[in-house]
Order: C-alpha cells, then structure tokens, then sequence
C-alpha cells in the first residue's frame, strides 16, 4: 500500500511537471466521459426507467392489418374487442382507447381550455394498473354507476387547477357537460403521450355503433405466453371473424407489437445507437490518451532502462504507470461529469419534443455510477498499453516496435472517426433526401389552428357550417391574412386519419374490393390557394357546392391515374363507401396534385368533399399571411372568442413547425453523429500529428544522413508524409469494412435505416484522407529542414 501511494504522489508530481501533456491528457478523457455520459442520461431515463404500469412486459398494442394493401395501423371496431376478449385465451384482458387524442374542451373557469384527452373502455385503468397520485382510478363499476366520471393528468392538475387536492370528487365542465373527477395521476404518467384527460365510457355507450373502426387497443399478455404465441392466436381469430364478419373483417388481420415500442417508436433504436456512437468517440479519446501517455513514456526511457537494471520487477513498473494514471482518469471522470451537466441541458434542448420523458433527464445517481465506472475502464483501457510497453522496455530500446504501437494507435483512432463520418454522412444524405420531397403544398407562411364544435347547440350540421363560415369570413379579413381555408385534418397532423372505403362507377365487386383505402378531408372553398397546392385540372369548389346542390369531389392525381389512366378523371363518378351503400355518387370535379397528409415518406389517394355538404364536429383551419404567421396568433384567438366566448382554440402553430416537427429526430441523430464523427476526426488528426512528429523527431540523424548523401527535401516531404498516410489509409479500410458491416446490420434490423452506399464510403474516407495529409505536412515540412551537419552531430537512436 505504502508503494502504491508513493507512485500515486510521484505520478501527481509528473502531472504538475508537464501541465500541457496532463491537460491534454484531462481533457481528451473528459470528452470522451462528459459525451457518455450525456447519451447515457438520456437513454436511462427515457429507455431504462421502468414504465409506469403493472408487469409492462406483457402489455402490448393492437391493430387491424389490411393483409392486402399492407396498411399496418388499422382501426378497430368495439365490436372486435368483444370477440377477441370472448375467444382469445392467452390474454387476461383487453382494452380499448380512442385511435388518436380527442380534443376535450373545458370551461367554466377564467378561460376555456382546450386539452388532449382519450376516451377509453372502462378496463382501461385496471389493465395497466397504474396507481394514482390523488383518488382512485376508476374500474367498470365506477364507470357504469355514473353518467361522466374522469382522470387528469398531473400536468394538467397544477396548470388549471394549482394542485388542489381537493379537486377529487369536484365536478367540472368538459366537453360542456359535468364530469366528476375521480383520480389525478403521477407525473410519470403520460400514456398516450400528451394526453391531460381520461374519459372511460360505459360499455352500452361502446356497443351503439360496434361496428365502425375507431379504436386502438393495448392487452395484458397472460403470465409465461410469448409474443409468437398471442400473434399465432389473433390470426386464427382474425380468420374466424373474417370469415363471419366478411363486410367488416375481410382481409383483416391483427398487428401486435410491445407496448414499449408502441411508446418509444423510433426513439428506442436511435438512442441507443448514438450511445455506441458515442462508445467509439470514448475508444478514440482513449487511444490518444494512450498515444499521449507513451509520448511520456518514451520520453522516460532512461529511467525505465535504470529502473530494470536496478531490478524493477515487470509488475512493479505497471503498478506504478497504473498508479501516475489514476489522478489522470479521476480528474477526467470529473470534467467529464461537469461536461454533462451542460450535454444533458443541450441534449434536452435539441431532442424532439415527442421523445417520452426526455425533458425529466439530469445527471442522476444511476448516471454518477455509470461515469465512475466508465472513469475506472477508461483509465485501463488507455494506461495498459504504455504501462505494458514500459515493463517490457529493454536497455538499448526498440525505435521500431515503439513506431509500429504508434501506428496501432493512429490506425484505431483514424478507424473509428471513419465509421463515425460514414455513419454520419449517411444520415446526411437521408436527411437531405426527406427536405428534397415536394408535401405538395407551400409550407411557409401559414398558421393553423384547430376548433372543436362540442357545445350541444353544434350537435347539427346546419350549426357547424354557419360557425364555420363566420370564422373564416372573420379569418380573411384580418389585417396581414391572405387567405383562409378550413379541412378536416390538416397536413402531418399524424399517422392516424379518416379513412373511407371508395366505389369507382362502373367497378365490379373484385375491383372495388381491391382499392386501397384513401385519405378523406372535407373541405372548404380556396383551401387549394391557401395551401397552394397545385391544380391540375378543373376547378374549386365553391360557395354554391353545399347541402342541396349535385354532389361533388376532387380526387388527387394518384387516385385519378389509378382509376381514369389516360383518361380525364373531370367528370367521373365515385361513391364513398360499398357499392350498394347509402352515400350518394359524387362528381370529379378536379384533380390535384398529391398531398403527403400522414407520413411524408409516402403519400395515398385522397378524396375532397366540400365541408358545406359534410361539415364535422372538428375542423382544422389555415390562414395564409404576407407577414410572420405568428404575429396573428394573438388576433385569431381574439377572433374565435368574438364568435363564442367559450370556444377555445388548440393546436395553433405555423405548419413550418409542424414540419420541423417531422424532422426533429433525423436533425437529432445528424447533429450528434455529425458532432462525435467531428470530435473523432479531430482525435485522428492530433493521433497522425503526434506519430509523425515523434518519429521525425526519433529520425532526425537518419534524416541527416539521407540529406547529406543527396536525398533532395521533396523526398523527405514523401517520405514522412507516406509514413502518415500508410497508418492512415489501414484505419480508412479497417473503418470502411466496419462501417459497411455495421450498416447493413442496422439496416436490416431497423426499419427506415439504409446501410451506407459505395459512393458514401468514398465520400467519407475521402474527406478524413485529406484531413490526414493535412496533418502531415508540418511535421513533413519540419522533417525537410533538417540541417544535416547539426544532425549528423547528434547520435542516432
């Protein structure tokens, strides 16, 4: 013990000596720690904190599968709830919840309040058995005995209500109606995300139209039954019901996926590959801390040559390295932790706002134990290789076993900054590939905003369409608005819309049966102009196109080439739903260009109807403005309350966010690889720096005697330079065929993902090639000056 401290106080000593290498030292590790151990603040507490339901193992979500169109994310019936609680047996329960968050308003405080709010079967609360923070969630009982009973969210508790705990058992306005409330859950509890409002509906209020395709649905697995199992079940009874059911399940299957997916959705692989991303910066800070620290060590060959002939045992000169190490390692491991504090607020800074829990990351006890260990490997990984080199040192040394662990270690760091810049310039070519879609539409300068109809004087359509026309007529005239325009849902409003099966006139049954499912909006008039999205042929609807006048449609360009090809669809007749239903045929009246509603990967067909011949309870709004959108904000809220004071308006936002929103976890994962591809790079080029440096010092007599016996300085130039670019070009191949090897895993395993192409690769060795023999050319250019006769008094090594 005595020993060990004694090396511990001499290693403080070489620390204070040299305070540029130990800085250099400190600060490469603390890179590499405080980036860990930002990354890995983030994946403990959105991935690794436990969620917050009974068991969430065996939870999963449910969805119809359209087997025929691929359409994954189906909407089910009540109706197929009740038979898959009736039949399956290998789960304990079912439940079912509204497909997307419903908007509830809430008035009779100071202001009305538009929340997001889900409507869920009464064995919602039981089946995933979360507990509350205030009362009791409610079970069937409590839900069948009262007319309206509901859970808050603890966001929304102390936002409205200021943490009252009295709030349980009080009634409020939601929807315009009272609603007892029963329950206000923990903070931890957001599922689905975002949702402030709970309503359980009784099963008889369920069952009135069990037939229509509103619902998602999460089951509790029974306990031992595997994944395989419950899906090898649900075939067999989406078979069954198909079979019985062939007007509503035909060609349906079921879709089942841990809840945990469901939650994390793209998040889950995307953190934890920036987490082995950040891995490979770690090595790459740890090999040039290794570099660095055999620099010293090298510098040291006297002593360790003294240190063996004295009798210095191998074990006793790698304790001691170990022990000059540690104070490096531990004051790394504490400038990397003061690193994350300020990663961690970057992170939450940049991260997409639709990651769960990603705004409750901090430097945690979890994540202090993690850097502690993280510190104590990283002080091995670095130290061992100059420690195994000094016990192995011999009295007249070995130059060239000395260059060729160098170039290992140049070779290792240039490796990994290669994998991380193909890494980082394929998601940079992906990302510029999603800006370089067309939406379809002009997103700048546009606001939008959505009104929820929920007061009982609106339960007729008359209602709505005269709210509606006086919202707009009052939209278009505000100072600064170009036009306004109102549809069903607006563009990216999610993955989950209105659907409606279609008739083409003429079509046979087998025709009908095959076309896909289209996207539906109801419309108002100039909403093509405000979205200046591009008419192709015919014309607009118009004031005249309501209740009462001939039916008409405006299909988009897809769904007209699909089914008129070659043909002008303008006058084409189509029917929204079966043949032999009741809606009547509707006249194409225009074709206009595709429209990426849902995903804007992909677009689908979509149907227009005008809003005055189908006008909903919920409508989305769009205001075209010559100035900042967000500058009218304010005036549209006064405007909407100048109509009813208690309508409130939600979702009020520029569709430029609405599509920076898409984007948010490409940018996400581009910033941090792009960033850690650039730290690592930097390592690589301060790794060649430092090999040729040292060995064109360690040559300097061979330099010498090659200029002195003729050898002109453009030779010297190549020949240091290629002694660089030899370690270099082994890292760019090492790292080539690991990046592609890497990629194509990931590819295969994650969806969206795409391995790196050949031209990538190029790009990418190309770039980190260039940036080496910029490294190259001081320490070339050092080497070329070398005078020969002052060389040549020196005694080469």
């Amino acid at each position: 013990m005595n020993d060990f401290l004694q090396d511990l106080r001499f290693g403080l000593r070489l620390l204070a000596r040299r305070p540029g290498l130990s800085a250099g030292l400190v600060l490469t590790l603390a890179l590499g720690i405080g980036a860990n151990a930002s990354i890995f603040s983030v994946v403990s507490t959105v991935l690794l904190r436990p969620l917050p339901f009974r068991d969430p193992g065996r939870l999963v979500t449910l969805w119809a599968a359209d087997r025929k169109h691929g359409d994954q994310q189906v909407e089910v019936s009540y109706r197929d709830l009740t038979e898959w609680q009736r039949r399956s047996r290998k789960f304990e329960s079912f439940a079912a919840l509204s497909s997307v968050n419903l908007d509830f308003a809430l008035t009779g405080g100071d202001r009305p309040q538009q929340v997001e709010g889900m409507l869920v079967s009464d064995g919602f609360f039981p089946l995933v058995g979360s507990r509350a923070l205030l009362g009791r969630t409610p079970g069937p009982a409590e839900v069948a005995a009262n007319s309206c009973v509901g859970v808050i969210s603890h966001r929304l508790w102390q936002s409205r209500y200021a943490a009252d705990r009295s709030i349980i058992g009080r009634s409020v306005i939601a929807d315009h109606n009272p609603c007892t409330i029963l329950a206000v859950m923990p903070a931890d509890f957001d599922f689905p995300h975002n949702v402030d409002f709970w309503y359980p509906s009784p099963p008889a209020d369920m069952n009135r139209n069990a037939a229509i395709r509103v619902y998602s649905v999460i089951g509790r697995l029974r306990d031992g039954v595997t994944l395989a199992q419950a899906r090898s079940e649900m075939e067999s009874i989406s078979n069954a019901l198909a079979a019985e059911f062939p007007d509503q399940n035909r060609g349906l299957g079921v879709r089942i996926q841990p809840l945990e997916d469901t939650i994390f959705g793209k998040a889950r692989p995307a953190l934890w590959i920036l987490l082995a991303a950040v891995g490979l910066l770690l090595f790459a800070a740890c090999v040039n801390a290794g570099n660095l620290l055999l620099s010293r060590v090298m510098s040291r060959q006297g002593e360790m040559r003294l240190r063996a002939a004295l009798g210095a045992s191998r074990g006793r000169v790698v304790r001691q390295m170990l022990a000059e190490g540690l104070p490096i390692g531990i004051l790394g491991g504490a400038a990397g932790l003061l690193l994350a504090r300020y990663g961690v607020a970057a992170l939450v800074s940049l991260a997409p706002r639709d990651i769960p829990r990603i705004a409750e990351t901090e430097v945690s006890g979890q994540v202090l134990l993690y850097t502690w260990l993280l510190s104590l490997v990283t002080v091995a990984v670095f130290i061992l290789p100059a420690a195994l080199h000094a016990a192995r040192v011999a009295p007249l040394g070995r130059t060239a076993s000395r260059r060729r662990t160098r170039g290992f270690f140049v070779t290792a760091q240039v490796a990994v900054s290669v994998m991380l810049m193909i890494g980082a310039v394929t998601l940079a070519r992906g990302f510029v590939a999603l800006n370089r879609i067309d939406p379809g539409f002009h997103r700048d300068h546009l606001l939008t905003f959505r009104i929820t109809l929920s007061k009982p004087e609106y339960a007729k359509q008359e209602a709505r369409k005269l709210f509606y026309s006086q919202l707009l007529e009052r939209l278009r005239a505000m100072p600064g608005a170009q036009s306004a325009a109102a549809i069903l849902l607006r563009p990216l409003s999610g993955t989950v819309g209105w659907d409606s099966i279609f008739t083409i006139e003429g079509q046979t049954a087998a025709e009908q049966a095959a076309n896909p499912t289209p996207n539906y909006e109801a419309i108002s008039p100039d909403y093509f102009r405000t979205m200046r999205i591009p008419l192709l042929d015919g014309r607009d609807f118009t004031d005249l196109d309501r209740t009462g006048a001939e039916p008409v449609a405006v299909v988009s360009a897809a769904l007209a080439a699909r089914n008129w090809p070659g043909q002008n669809a303008v006058g084409k007749r189509l029917k929204l739903g079966p043949p032999d239903g009741p809606q009547p045929w509707l006249k194409v009246v225009a074709v206009v260009a595709d429209v990426r509603y849902r995903e804007w990967e992909t677009s689908r067909l979509d149907i227009y109807i005008p809003y005055q011949q189908r006008a909903q309870h919920r409508s989305d709004f769009v205001v075209r403005t010559a100035q900042d959108p967000q500058a009218l904000a304010s005036e549209i809220q006064r405007v909407v309350s100048s109509l009813d004071k208690d309508q409130p308006v939600s979702s009020l936002t520029t569709v430029d966010s609405l599509v920076a929103e898409t984007f948010a976890l490409p940018r996400f994962n581009l910033t941090l690889l792009a960033l850690f591809a650039g730290c690592a790079l930097a390592l690589a080029v301060a790794g060649v720096f430092a090999l040729l440096m040292q060995s064109v010092t360690q040559r300097w007599h061979e330099i010498g005697i090659r200029i002195a016996l003729g050898a002109r300085r453009a030779d010297v130039l190549r020949l240091v330079i290629f002694d660089g670019l030899a370690w270099t070009a082994l890292g760019i191949i090492c790292g080539s065929a690991g990046a592609i090897m890497v990629g194509r895993a990931a590819a295969s395993q994650l969806a969206g993902m795409h391995a790196p192409d050949a031209l990538t690769v190029v790009e990418a060795a190309g770039a980190v090639l260039l940036v080496a023999v910029a490294a190259s050319l001081l320490p070339a250019r050092r080497a070329s000056q070398v005078d020969p006769i002052h060389a040549l008094r020196q005694p080469g090594e």
